[in-house]
Order: structure tokens, then C-alpha cells, then sequence
């Protein structure tokens, strides 16, 4: 039994003491040590609205981390295709609907 997710993102937010943080630059996220663990940083100005409900937020974190999987160049070539089996596990989930953000 596994106590995992085939993916987990450990998401933070972090307020920043600018107005507004440019969209390409909001989430931020990076691979952890383990197979499909990975940090995710939402960054927020002072004057940005933060929505959290729904689906377009959830959306959003997953195409940020499929494009920084798909893009990234600190990846060996052996593990691309452990790379695009998580692009598909999240695509699944997302699918589904098996996302939880809390």
C-alpha cells in the first residue's frame, strides 16, 4: 500500500511586496528528491486577487508543472519517460477530478 499520490505537489503561498506578480512569474515549481514529488510556489502581489475556488486554480498549478516537466533541461535523458508518465498521471487526475488542494 502506498501512502502517496502516483503525483504530490506541495504547494506555498507567498505574498510578495510588489502590487503585481506578472502571470508567468505567479507559480513557481521545482521536482523534489522523490519520483513525482514537487514544490510549487504561488507568488501574489498586494493588489492581486487570489482565487482559490474552483477549478481554474488547480488548472493552472498542473499546466505550470506539465510545462516546467516537458521543458526543463536538470533532467537526465533516462528519466524522460518517467517524466512523461507523470505528465499523464496528472492529466488523468485532473480528468477525473482526483485533485485535492489544500
Amino acid at each position: 500500500m502506498k501512502s502517496l499520490h502516483k503525483v504530490t505537489i506541495f504547494t506555498t503561498f507567498q505574498y510578495l511586496l510588489v502590487p503585481r506578480v506578472v502571470p508567468h512569474e505567479r507559480i513557481v515549481v521545482s521536482k523534489l528528491g522523490l519520483k513525482g514529488v514537487y514544490r510549487c510556489v504561488v507568488q501574489y502581489g498586494y493588489d492581486d486577487f487570489l482565487d482559490l475556488e474552483g477549478d481554474d486554480f488547480v488548472s493552472q498549478v498542473i499546466d505550470r508543472l506539465q510545462a516546467h516537466i516537458q521543458h526543463g533541461s536538470d533532467y537526465a535523458p533516462s528519466v524522460i519517460s518517467e517524466l512523461a508518465e507523470e505528465i499523464s498521471d496528472m492529466e488523468e487526475a485532473k480528468l477525473t477530478g482526483a485533485v485535492h488542494v489544500r
